[in-house]
């Protein structure tokens, strides 16, 4: 009896040792993402080995011209209520937004549906003065017209 049970012991050792054990839950992402480029306390990961790094020249853009591109219908409602707030439930819709961390955060969850332009200020931003003869190129340029 003592030579049986040793036998068996032996045996469900040998088959845990088989049986491969799977890991549910969150997967560790420094094992996943190992490759990523730290530039300026970002992490970047490229799809190629070789891409190169974009240059981050100066500031960022204060302000966002966001387009919506994709139909609404279909969408869950968390989706259309993100797009409502921006003000992006028309067609063709354009609004401009602030680059917050708030706004970044929903541009993000609805990245699929719209395109994102920085607005950028060939002659310098605009004075109270100036607003009447401000207007928004397609491209995110805005220009005044003196």
């Amino acid at each position: 009896m003592l030579k049986l049970f040793q036998n068996s012991t032996l045996l469900g050792q040998q088959l845990r040792a088989l049986v491969s054990v799977r890991n549910y839950g969150k997967p560790n992402k420094k094992f996943l993402y190992k490759d990523g480029i730290l530039k300026d306390q970002i992490y970047y990961y490229p799809r190629d080995s070789n891409r190169e790094l974009p240059a981050l020249e100066g500031e960022p853009s204060k302000l966002f011209s966001v387009r919506r591109l994709k139909p609404i219908k279909g969408l869950p409602y968390w989706e259309k209520r993100i797009l409502r707030g921006l003000g992006l439930y028309e067609k063709n819709a354009v609004a401009v937004v602030k680059n917050i961390p708030e706004n970044n955060a929903r541009l993000w969850k609805v990245k699929h549906l719209v395109e994102i332009l920085p607005i950028t200020y060939k002659y310098g931003e605009p004075t109270q003065e100036d607003v009447e003869r401000t207007f928004l190129k397609e491209n995110g340029e805005c220009v005044v017209i003196r």
